[in-house]
């Protein structure tokens, strides 16, 4: 669109009479013309929704902190992991910052907080996105491992005379082989949780492992029964981050959008003083 060097203002109505047409000047700034009332309401639009989007992740992110403290608090490791304590903070930091660029960048028409809110928010929903296919691939492996669980699991028959309830496995799905990697994997892991919990009775870490406990639900005769609970609730755990990580992926993809679109407009002239002023002569 081309720019008028001069604009005839309409005739407005005082309390002397009809103001007569004046010509007055308006600079010519390249890209800085007239707002079009559509262009106005999208430009409106789209900063609603980048602050909205903003007020919603920094609201995820003062839940989390608080969390955290409170998860610290309880657990007394404030004054053993410093470490871990500063790299928290760290990253609060870095993830308030993200939603404060695209609040502040839409309030006040910054169009570099608006692209570092944009493309921060593009990085992070390819981050979610990266989790959501490994937590899928976690699924699928463990729903391959407790089918092999559940041919190993022994099924109770009636012998032929009908007297007797006799338990065998499925010979054809689980081979002896098979059988014996599966009570393997149970003593390793028992002999696992026996040396961490050594090294933290060692170090003086407060720990609630019953190894008797784990000693029964890992033996011969319950390893299998107790690999399958313990790959049914990692499906469930999967499955349920799975959902979490696709919301997220989703919710960073729209701000990334928003926020690029909001920064197109404002790059190009719309939302500056200059339109405003040209949009309150046109309600006059």
């Amino acid at each position: 669109k081309l720019v008028r060097l001069f604009q005839l203002q309409r005739p407005r109505r005082t309390h002397l009479g009809w103001k007569a047409s004046r010509v007055v000047a308006r600079p010519l700034i390249l890209g800085q013309g007239r707002m079009p009332r559509n262009k106005s309401e999208e430009f409106q639009s789209k900063t609603n929704k980048v602050l909205c989007l903003s007020g919603i992740a920094l609201t995820f992110v003062i839940l989390e902190i608080i969390l955290e403290a409170a998860s610290y608090a309880l657990s007394g490791t404030m004054a053993n992991g410093i470490g871990r304590l500063v790299m928290s903070c760290v990253s609060f930091l870095v993830a308030l910052a993200i939603p404060c660029c695209g609040w502040v960048g839409a309030k006040n028409r910054n169009s570099n907080l608006l692209c570092c809110f944009g493309c921060c928010n593009y990085l992070d929903g390819c981050a979610d996105c990266l989790l959501t296919m490994l937590v899928g691939l976690l699924v699928l492996y463990a729903l391959g491992f407790r089918s092999m669980v559940n041919s190993c699991e022994l099924v109770g028959e009636f012998n032929t005379n009908m007297s007797m309830m006799e338990y065998h496995a499925n010979q054809t799905l689980c081979t002896p082989q098979l059988h014996e990697q599966l009570i393997e994997a149970c003593s390793q892991i028992n002999t696992a949780v026996k040396n961490a919990t050594v090294q933290m009775d060692a170090s003086g870490t407060k720990h609630n492992v019953n190894v008797t406990q784990w000693e029964v639900l890992l033996s011969e005769e319950n390893c299998l029964s107790s690999m399958k609970t313990v790959t049914t609730v990692i499906i469930f755990i999967g499955v349920v981050m799975a959902i979490f990580r696709c919301c997220s992926t989703c919710f960073h993809c729209a701000s990334g959008y928003y926020g690029m679109q909001l920064k197109t407009l404002v790059d190009k002239g719309y939302g500056t003083s200059f339109s405003d002023s040209e949009s309150s002569n046109e309600s006059d």
